[in-house]
């Protein structure tokens, strides 16, 4: 039957998904802004939070690409997208080795509100680790602590990876740290 955009032709039952979306909405939009207002994730993913966007991750890229050739520096960059890596099989990998495998039951579905924040937690300790691990391509910067004085400081960063949500571009020196 064609409901003519009238409650009193449809089904309450109808409404529920309705109730749902505005639900998950707003425990989406007060968990982010507590994790982002507490710095609670490390790994570095640009998804998820207030103000992630694509723009961050893609100016680091390009400075490290420039950073190469302006210093003649060898740099190799991996882009990965991490969820065909997790479809049915999973396995979580400890300091002691590899624990038992496990099948998923319920996924994160792309198209939920709360997907970009949930890709952004899953994968968080996975990036924090390998960002310690100090591999990646390292980028030098001078600057001058103070406006009077003449000495310069040196300010080196790592940069392991970059993300958005389940798409990683790993960022290395030399080829032999991708393998």
């Amino acid at each position: 039957m064609n409901w003519e955009y009238s409650l009193t032709k449809t089904r309450p039952i109808i409404l529920l998904e309705t109730l749902r979306k505005v639900l998950v909405k707003i425990v989406t939009k007060r968990l982010s802004k507590v994790i982002a207002e507490r710095n609670i994730l490390k790994g570095g993913n640009h998804a998820g939070l207030p103000g992630g966007s694509t723009e961050a991750p893609l100016r680091i890229i390009n400075t490290c690409i420039e950073d190469a050739k302006k210093n003649n520096k060898e740099l190799w960059l991996t882009f990965q997208d991490l969820s065909k890596a997790y479809d049915s099989k999973k396995s979580v990998i400890k300091e002691k080795g590899i624990m038992k495998q496990y099948t998923t039951i319920i996924g994160i579905d792309q198209g939920e509100v709360i997907s970009p924040l949930l890709w952004t937690i899953y994968y968080d300790p996975l990036l924090a680790e390998i960002n310690s691990l100090k591999m990646g391509y390292e980028i030098e910067h001078c600057f001058k602590s103070n406006v009077q004085s003449e000495q310069e400081e040196k300010l080196r960063i790592n940069i392991s990876s970059q993300s958005y949500m389940d798409n990683v571009t790993w960022i290395t020196k030399n080829k032999a740290q991708l393998e």
